[in-house]
């Protein structure tokens, strides 16, 4: 009877000592209100130039290890067509565009 008591208390003691221990310094005071589509933390900062320069060349490098090509393409150079299916037995079911519902 004392065995499972004492291992009780002992779970007790390590679950405060957790959640006393989780409250950091660092935590305290911010903010827990929050409100969706508004960001309330630091405004970031500018980057230089050079740092501009580098990150437009590593996107055109990227673009063009891709192809130039983006999703939907159908993978065909000038198409515009999308090269997609739709799901199986979704026939019916597709509101079709323009429709007011």
């Amino acid at each position: 009877m004392a065995l499972p008591r004492t291992a009780t208390m002992m779970g007790l003691a390590a679950a405060v000592a957790l959640t006393l221990g989780a409250c950091r310094e660092e935590e305290q005071g911010r903010r827990v209100m929050f409100e969706p589509g508004v960001y309330k933390g630091k405004a970031d900062s500018p980057i230089s130039a050079a740092a501009m320069r580098s990150l437009m060349t590593r996107i055109q490098r990227q673009n063009a290890l891709a192809g130039g090509l983006s999703g939907g393409a159908g993978g065909v150079p000038g198409s515009s067509a999308p090269n997609v299916r739709p799901p199986s037995g979704a026939e019916g079911r597709a509101i079709p565009l323009g429709d007011p519902r």
